[in-house]
């Protein structure tokens, strides 16, 4: 099932290049980019929790962005379970899925 979160209430972070700094966040601007990407759904309360609670527990699940709409500030993404994620924050990596 398809669900919509809108951005400004669900803020996206990514680890900040490990050499430099492998513990600091940085938070991401959606782009379409960012289509077909997988994002970690973290059982953090605020951001400066998230670092923490990615070392000593584990994230809450997985998403994937299927749809962009930069102009209604939309991501539209395919989750195990309908309903509201467990999670406000997302954290995003490298991982893409291309369905072919």
């Amino acid at each position: 099932m398809a669900l919509q979160m809108t951005l400004h209430h669900t803020p996206i972070f990514q680890i900040s290049e490990p050499a430099a700094d492998p513990l600091r966040l940085v938070r991401v601007n959606v782009n379409r980019d960012m289509l077909h990407v997988v994002l970690a759904v973290s059982f953090a309360k605020e951001p400066d929790q998230i670092i923490s609670s990615l070392l000593f527990v584990n994230v809450a699940g997985f998403i994937y962005v299927t749809d962009i709409d930069i102009q209604r500030e939309k991501i539209t993404y395919l989750a195990p379970l309908a309903g509201e994620l467990p999670g406000r924050f997302l954290i995003v990596g490298t991982l893409t899925w291309i369905e072919t």
